[in-house]
């Protein structure tokens, strides 16, 4: 049975996130052939890698992007700045 990664549920929650939906409820529980009810974050955690690269075009030139919660920043170029992302993996960035 594939169940949802840590990482996959925490991009479905911003993904439902964005486009407008009011709360996120959880039924992670498994009942057979044991009972738990954390089920669906005991999984490993998935190790792919890739980059992506965002153009800042419109919006100025910051001189640093923060991300948010990660105690991290980027240094942009002139037009665009890439980041890592595991698979699933969510960053939220502010720009200064």
């Amino acid at each position: 049975m594939v169940r949802p990664t840590p990482h996959q549920l925490r991009a479905e929650v911003w993904m439902s996130l964005i486009h407008g939906a009011a709360g996120v409820q959880y039924f992670c529980h498994r009942f057979m052939p044991d009972f738990s009810e954390t089920d669906c974050l005991d999984d490993a955690p998935t190790e792919a890698v890739t980059i992506a690269r965002f153009s800042l075009t419109g919006v100025g030139a910051p001189t640093s992007v923060e991300v948010i919660g990660e105690g991290r920043n980027i240094t942009p170029g002139s037009d665009s700045f890439e980041d890592a992302f595991e698979a699933y993996a969510v960053h939220l960035y502010h720009l200064h």
